[in-house]
């Protein structure tokens, strides 16, 4: 291994000293023509070479220096060198090999992953447009419009793909019976609870969707979770297979100039599928590729899986936390810290937490509300935001820890969504005014959100405070009295 990374770092100075200098002087010459605008695909392929060059010659001084940061310049030089083709891509597909090989790391493995979706994307688009607009010259189909023109085409093939690979998710969860909670494309978010539905706008971040659902049977529950997760990348496919079967056919459409928007479209929805079933995973999201791939390798992730299904049931039958199997919750407090379940310790830890709470269990559960916050001080990015106001609020109402409560609030990522709004509110009350106070807060804001998941647990809070120390206060008796009427 010591031998091939030696023989790679000198192929980088080689290939680095000998096309940087020169990829520099062509992109600048062709930046400088009159209608050099519409040699946009020269442009791309040279600026790839300068910047595999310059990678190149940086990833070769850091590794031999020693420098901390050389492995990761070399994950990026070795992505831009495999899509730099021809010229660099066997040195690429070489460092790759060797990176990966010689990476063994959690960090490494999550690099890996990202780098992995980055190349089979690029890839995917350069080659697809490559190949499709020497078919659309032998088609006989007008020129392509410059540069500008072709960035909004891009940039709504982008838009109508994240809208197909969520819609796709949403088509496998119906198509199941499931109940589909909420459909989130970009700043739209679709919600359905408490029997009603509402649509919510949010900006920020116009890139991104979800879909929330819980299954309406036990049976099954892998092949569920299973036909739900590939239903978004299979969607995006097919939408590309047929814009493909359409594209011979525009010119008798009448939609002959309208080509190029087609590729965005095409290009785009083959690269959103091949990087969604890529296995990666990123802190304590999973990529459809990495669920898919876990449910058909890994029994443990499959029974982890079927786990997290009959748990997320509750908001949607009368399933509750305490009738979760104690056996099954024992089992997943068990598993090991590794890939893939590193990813899924705040959902495991919280569940555990809301099993022993609604069980009455109190000690039990602000135990493992320690846990979260012993975790989350040493690595927070493996937490999803809803794990910070929950164990806050075990930590601040059942342990009557407010230092430890604030410190677990202080290290949650800014930005909750507003179906976390309850227990923040109710995780920040009680750190800063006391129960009572929480209390009415909380209730004021159940009334403006309406969730039947937020009132539940504020119900169940507010029986359980009932037989506590607080229970002789007219307070609670009224507020209980509001709730369930």
């Amino acid at each position: 291994m010591a031998t091939a990374i030696r023989i790679w770092r000198v192929l980088l100075w080689a290939m680095g000293g000998l096309f940087l200098l020169p990829s520099a002087w062509l992109m600048w010459t062709t930046v400088g023509l009159a209608d050099g605008a519409r040699y946009y695909g020269a442009l791309i392929l040279l600026g790839l070479y300068l910047t595999a060059s310059l990678l190149s010659l940086i990833s070769a001084w850091g590794m031999r220096r020693g420098r901390a940061g050389a492995r990761r310049v070399s994950w990026a030089a070795a992505a831009v060198q495999t899509i730099a083709f021809p010229v660099f891509t066997p040195l690429g597909i070489f460092g790759l090999i060797l990176l990966w090989r010689g990476d063994t790391g959690r960090s490494s493995a999550v690099t890996t992953g990202a780098m992995g979706v980055a190349v089979v994307s690029l890839v995917t688009v350069l080659l697809s447009i490559e190949a499709l607009v020497y078919w659309a010259k032998s088609l006989g189909y007008p020129a392509m419009a410059a540069l500008p023109s072709a960035i909004p085409a891009i940039w709504l093939g982008i838009l109508l793909q994240l809208a197909i690979h969520e819609g796709g998710h949403a088509l496998a969860v119906i198509g199941l019976g499931a109940h589909l909670h909420h459909l989130r494309v970009g700043p739209l978010w679709w919600r359905r609870e408490s029997g009603r539905t509402w649509v919510e706008f949010s900006a920020r971040s116009l890139l991104a969707g979800s879909v929330s659902w819980t299954p309406a049977s036990p049976h099954d529950l892998t092949r569920q979770r299973l036909f739900a997760a590939a239903g978004g990348p299979a969607a995006n496919l097919a939408s590309a297979l047929v814009g493909l079967a359409l594209f011979p056919w525009l010119g008798e459409l009448g939609l002959s100039r309208q080509w190029p928007w087609t590729i965005a479209l095409m290009t785009v929805g083959a690269a959103f599928g091949a990087a969604a079933f890529w296995p990666h995973r990123a802190g304590f999201q999973d990529s459809d590729g990495a669920t898919i791939h876990g449910l058909l390798t890994n029994e443990r992730f499959r029974r982890l899986s079927e786990i997290f299904l009959r748990q997320g049931m509750s908001d949607s039958s009368a399933l509750r936390p305490r009738d979760w199997s104690r056996a099954d919750v024992t089992w997943s407090l068990e598993l090991e810290d590794e890939v893939p379940f590193a990813s899924q310790r705040g959902a495991i830890l919280l569940a555990a937490c809301a099993h022993y709470l609604d069980g009455g269990d109190a000690a039990e559960a602000v135990g493992h509300a320690y846990t979260i916050r012993d975790l989350a001080r040493a690595q927070p990015k493996r937490f999803s935001p809803n794990v910070y106001p929950e164990a806050a609020f075990i930590l601040a109402f059942h342990g009557g820890d407010l230092e430890a409560a604030r410190e677990l609030w202080a290290l949650r990522p800014a930005g909750e969504t507003a179906q976390f709004e309850l227990s923040t509110e109710l995780a920040c009350a009680a750190m800063a005014e006391g129960q009572p106070a929480a209390m009415a807060r909380a209730t004021q804001c159940s009334g403006r959100y309406g969730s039947s998941g937020a009132l539940d647990y504020l119900r169940d809070q507010l029986r359980m405070l009932e037989a506590g120390t607080l229970a002789g206060e007219g307070y609670f008796q009224s507020a209980v009295k509001i709730l369930n009427s």
